[in-house]
This record gives C-alpha cells, structure tokens and sequence, in this order.
C-alpha cells in the first residue's frame, strides 16, 4: 500500500462528505476519495497540474489557489493533505489554515515527506513527529494518531470532542 492509499485509509471518507484535497497535483489521490462517494474539491498553486487533473477528472471540482493565500471557508468535513504541506512549509500558520477549513466536528488526515527522491533532501526539514504533534494541537486539533517512519509522517487530527 502507498502512503498516498495509507492516508486515504487514515483519512476514512464517507459518502456525501465534503472534503478538501490540499496540494492535489493531477488529481490521482482525490479521485481516489471520490470514488468513496465524498464530494471532492481539489486545492493547488500549480495551473499546470490543475490542467492535467480536469483533463483527467472532469467532474471533480478544481481550485487554483495559494493554500497560504486562499480565504478559509469552514465548508468542509475534512481536509485531506498528501506530500503537500512538506512544500508550504510554515507548518503552525498552515495547521490554522485547515482548521480554518472545517466545520465544527472535521478532520485531517496530512503527510509530510515521503513521495519522491528529492525528498531526502528535505528530511532534515520535517518537524519530528511530537513537534508536529504540537503544531496541530496548538492550532486546535485533537490529535488522534502519528505514524513517523523514516521521511514520512502521516497524522489524523480532528476537532475535539
């Protein structure tokens, strides 16, 4: 299994959920969600990989949109985030920008690291998983689970209870 499937796996989406696919790239991992019946809107910076992913998946919804930059609506049940935030970097300013997604009672489910080669070289810049751990309960999420391996970091978090 990826890490791209373990985080669709972590992440659980239901059918009718509406949910946010931040760094989306060509789409493969928010189709992959929206073949459970979720609702889907993908989110990237690069219209580029947009393009590739409308051409791919038409009838997703696509946004092309600085993540750090875009207004916050708190429309979603959950914001799925794959080897995108590693890039954004300025983790505690992006953990209060998912949350700033969510309606009351979301959930996350994001990883770090883990996609490509070039990654290794970024290894060194993921913060470990007990700090990220405290960027996303500072931002206001319970966290439900850390997985950190070697270059990867997947974690669950949601509003609390």
């Amino acid at each position: 299994m990826t890490s791209g499937e373990r985080l669709i796996a972590l992440l659980a989406p239901q059918p009718g959920e509406q949910i946010l696919d931040v760094g989306c790239g060509i789409g493969d991992l928010t189709a992959q969600i929206a073949a459970t019946g979720a609702q889907v809107t993908g989110l990237d910076h690069s219209a580029v990989l947009l393009e590739q992913a409308r051409l791919r998946y038409p009838p997703i919804t696509w946004i092309h949109a600085d993540f750090l930059l875009a207004e916050p609506a708190p429309i979603y049940d959950a914001v799925f985030s794959h080897a995108a935030l590693h890039w954004i970097g300025h983790y505690a300013e992006a953990a209060v920008r998912l949350h700033g997604w969510l309606r009351p009672g979301g959930r996350i489910a994001v990883s770090l690291g883990g996609l490509t080669p070039a990654l290794a070289m970024m290894e060194s810049g993921l913060p470990s998983a007990t700090a990220l751990e405290g960027t996303l309960r500072a931002a206001g999420f319970e966290v439900v689970r850390i997985d950190s391996e070697p270059g990867l970091l997947l974690a669950a978090a949601r509003w609390p209870r």
